[in-house]
Parts: structure tokens; C-alpha cells; sequence
């Protein structure tokens, strides 16, 4: 499944309750891709004013129902610093430097071999090590 509920939660959210609870399913909530990308197949941060709204108004009302979450190195801290992101089961991280992860995740143990042990979570640890052999 495509993750690019973005717009719609963007566009939509906060007009009224009755749209929110529509809003609020998990059609919308299960997996947030964050970024934005080109046809090109650049990524692109979201705009600040997107960020703002999405930080603020949006992720922490429906941060309890992310299960899927794609985020970029330059929104990331602030989008991990919303809340606790209770459900989340796949992370996948874009465009991020090494340097970057390791002082974002200080959890995550670099041993000698640079191999990345994350032992709460498989997936997040599978996308980590996939990310990191490319």
C-alpha cells in the first residue's frame, strides 16, 4: 500500500468533528509518509507550514494509531518529539546520514563491526540495517 494520506489529513483536518472522526480511521492514520517526493524522485522535506500544522494539530491527536511512519532527516526530531508513536511497527527513515542516526537514537548501540542493534523492534531494526548496507 502507498503511504500519501498527507494531503488529505493537511487539507482536511480540523474543519469539523464529524469530518475529523472520518479523518481519525486508520484508512488515514495507519501509515504517514512525511515527505514529500518529485517526479524526478527527489525527496523533499514537507514545507515549515506543513510541519507546523502536521506537529501542532494533527500527530498529536492521531499519534497512538501510526503504525507505519517514513520521515526525513530534517523534520524528524521534530516529528519524534510529538509524542510517543505507541503502535508504530515500521520506521523508515530518508535521506539520513549515519552521523545523524546515532545522535538521534542514542538507544541504538554502534558496536565495532558498525553493526546496529535495536532489540525492541525487528522491523525497525531490519529497515535500519537494510538502510544502512546500501
Amino acid at each position: 500500500m502507498t503511504c500519501h494520506n498527507i494531503d488529505v489529513l493537511y487539507s482536511l483536518f480540523g474543519i469539523n468533528r464529524n469530518l475529523d472522526r472520518i479523518l481519525y480511521d486508520s484508512i488515514f492514520t495507519r501509515c504517514l509518509t512525511l515527505i514529500r517526493s518529485s517526479s524526478n524522485m527527489h525527496i523533499y522535506s514537507l514545507t515549515d507550514e506543513m510541519l507546523d500544522r502536521f506537529c501542532v494539530a494533527i500527530l498529536s491527536k492521531i499519534h497512538h494509531k501510526i503504525e507505519e511512519l517514513t520521515v526525513e532527516t530534517l523534520s524528524m526530531e521534530r516529528v519524534f518529539l510529538v509524542d510517543n508513536y505507541s503502535d508504530l511497527h515500521k520506521l523508515e527513515l530518508v535521506s539520513i546520514r549515519l552521523e545523524e542516526l546515532e545522535r538521534q537514537f542514542d538507544v541504538i548501540y554502534f558496536n565495532d563491526h558498525d553493526q546496529i542493534d535495536i532489540p525492541s523492534n525487528e522491523h525497525i531494526q531490519y529497515t535500519l540495517k537494510t538502510y544502512k548496507n546500501t
